[in-house]
């Protein structure tokens, strides 16, 4: 667990899933606009499309996160306040989503050849945000004694969330063993996007790839969510303008 990686001059803190949502964000738009180059479509369209889907992503996971955690909101101000920390990765999917149908047909773009360029950013942005979700120690598994099952320090959602339990000895230093289940995120990512790429060679009717992906995604967001604490997952993020 590693919740900040830099911390630089004014006090300014740049928080690690802030960067690697960064991170994805980039990586992510750079691969989808070229793989809609390739595909015809004008590169300056697509990427203005880029930011109308980063602009619905950002709302989408704010709106999320004040449905999901009404208690952190005080004022009507706390809901655009999102300085204040608190998005969800879900909403941003959906918000991005809601956003590219938008734009797509106010420029009468094809909306599944577009969504079947997008479905391999999609799946780099799962495989890399749950990095970030590994240091910061957010999104967190059910206590677990397998091989590769974790330890989070004191101070940590898992920490927190299993003291209020009364699962920890008095005086412990750090969580109990826990399935890390960013880490099956994030190689689920991987391992759609590998898939992906292969519907992509073999498809011969546009949106098969973008059917492909949304009908896997289903599956890997439901075992996640049985392998995590289900009566409450850490989805809560906090992060600066920077992180």
């Amino acid at each position: 667990m590693h919740p900040i990686l830099l911390t630089l001059p004014f006090g300014l803190t740049i928080y690690a899933y802030g960067a690697m949502l960064c991170l994805s964000v980039i990586v992510g738009r750079l691969l989808a606009v070229e793989l809609a180059s390739r595909a015809g479509m004008s590169p300056a369209v697509i990427d203005r499309c880029c930011l109308w889907t980063l602009a619905g992503a950002a709302i989408g996971a704010r709106l999320l996160f004040v449905v999901t955690a009404p208690e952190q909101i005080n004022s009507p101000l706390d809901v655009i306040a999102w300085w204040k920390g608190g998005v969800v990765a879900y909403g941003g999917f959906l918000g991005g989503f809601a956003a590219t149908i938008v734009y797509c047909r106010a420029h009468r773009l094809h909306m599944l050849t577009w969504a079947d360029c997008a479905a391999p950013a999609l799946c780099v942005g799962l495989m890399i945000t749950r990095i970030g979700c590994f240091l910061a120690g957010c999104d967190f598994g059910q206590p677990w004694n397998g091989a590769w099952a974790v330890h989070f320090p004191a101070g940590s959602p898992a920490f927190e969330q299993q003291s209020m339990m009364g699962l920890l000895p008095a005086g412990a230093t750090q969580s109990l063993a826990v399935h890390p289940t960013q880490i099956y995120e994030s190689l689920a990512g991987l391992l759609l996007l590998i898939l992906v790429f292969a519907v992509r060679r073999r498809q011969t009717v546009p949106g098969r790839a973008f059917r492909f992906h949304f009908a896997c995604r289903l599956p890997i967001i439901w075992t996640v969510a049985n392998i995590c604490i289900l009566f409450r997952r850490q989805a809560e993020i906090e992060f600066s303008p920077v992180g």
